[in-house]
């Protein structure tokens, strides 16, 4: 400033012409920081994709010389994993041409363009093509599991969906769309037959996120709620009533599902398990949880899945060690009605019948009744006491 008011005496148009540098760097600072805080990245890049990518360094990253990134896993090395490319393609979409229009912004824009269209261009060429679908596989086991490759994702398919419909927002080129509504027909293809899909007649259809033909089913919470949520996202795109009924039968095998990834018993009484097998989410997993059931009640309003995002919102206990395998016996596949209400209180139970008969009206009642309890009370207190108080 001192230099700035020097300068003034001396040449005011030198010191008309730093000013206005000094507020456009300014302007340009202020204007990033809005678009960090309007664009929250983090529902399509975390915690799979980690955002850390974009701000953090690559200390397990790196990218080829077309912007397509390749991650570090112990074991196996560098690997591409196309959950990750789809993200990026998202991000360069959605994260160009925001900062002004100078010479310098404008080459962000069209750097932003070819790393978003070399990525979509990767998922296309690499998405393996079996009859009217293609689908997205892994060459290294996912970690965690004894799953051995090529496997397949649904999280990772639908995310490269997704991609497709940033790449066609970009050039309008039909090939993005046709290349996304064969991904789609993946979903309609059962993991015992190389899909991804668990399907059921009565209890719905659970999208896989670590699918192989031979190997366990995980059934991994995040990856099926992210799932739908794109699913969803395409649909509203492109008004393709498959990806509709893909979405209402999802939500159906997830409404049916979801208590078994409630822990109902101590020392984590209301948190979420990470998957089938018992493992207690990570805490970052938990909070993606909660975010991932915001988004689907917004696209879809459900009075099961609602109760479920108030308890894990409102949980405020310890969170689990990280490397934590199981914890209870989630295992024990408690997906009916009856096991869950021997542990809820009398007001709970009317609530969880009504949704059993689809009287979502009644249910609906119940929970208003309920909803100021949970919320406010340690839940294993309502359990053992029975009380609830509606006021």
């Amino acid at each position: 400033m001192i230099m700035i008011y020097a300068t003034k005496q001396h040449d005011p148009f030198i010191y008309f012409m730093t000013s206005r540098i000094l507020l456009r760097i300014l302007l340009l600072i202020f204007l990033i920081l809005l678009c960090g805080l309007m664009l929250d990245y983090s529902v399509y890049l975390m915690p799979d994709a980690s955002f850390a990518t974009h701000q953090t360094g690559k200390k397990h990253w790196t990218y080829d010389t077309t912007g397509i990134p390749y991650y570090f896993y112990e074991g196996y090395g560098p690997q591409r994993n196309p959950l990750f490319i789809g993200a990026e393609v998202i991000y360069h979409s959605q994260n160009r041409g925001l900062l002004g229009v100078s010479d310098f912004d404008r080459a962000k824009e069209q750097n932003d363009i070819r790393i978003a269209l070399s990525n979509a261009d990767w998922l296309l060429d690499n998405a393996h093509s079996r009859g009217n679908y293609s689908l997205v596989t892994y060459n290294f086991k996912p970690p965690g599991y004894d799953i051995d490759p090529p496997w397949g994702n649904a999280m990772a398919q639908a995310r490269a969906i997704l991609a497709m419909v940033e790449a066609h927002k970009l050039t309008n080129d039909s090939k993005y769309l046709d290349g996304a509504k064969r991904l789609l027909n993946a979903f309609y293809v059962d993991v015992k037959d190389g899909g991804i899909a668990h399907k059921s007649d009565h209890d719905g259809w659970w999208y896989e996120k670590n699918a192989s033909r031979e190997g366990p089913e995980p059934r991994i919470l995040n990856g099926m709620m992210a799932c739908l949520r794109d699913l969803y996202s395409y649909y509203e795109y492109t008004h393709d009533m498959d990806a509709k009924i893909l979405f209402e039968k999802g939500i159906l095998s997830l409404r049916n599902n979801i208590d078994r990834y409630y822990i109902d018993e101590p020392p984590f009484y209301g948190y979420s398990y990470y998957d089938a097998f018992g493992k207690p989410a990570p805490e970052h997993y938990h909070k993606y949880h909660v975010g991932l059931l915001s988004s689907l009640l917004e696209k879809q309003e459900d009075p099961v899945l609602r109760t479920y995002y108030d308890l894990w919102k409102a949980y405020d206990g310890p969170f689990p060690e990280a490397g934590m395998q199981t914890v209870g016996n989630a295992s024990k596949n408690h997906t009916d009605f009856g096991n869950l209400l021997e542990l809820v209180n009398p007001t709970l139970k009317t609530m969880i019948k009504a949704l059993s008969n689809d009287n979502i009206t009644q249910a609906l009642e119940q929970t208003r009744l309920v909803e100021k309890q949970l919320l406010q009370a340690n839940l294993t207190h309502v359990i053992t006491t029975g009380v609830v108080n509606p006021s």
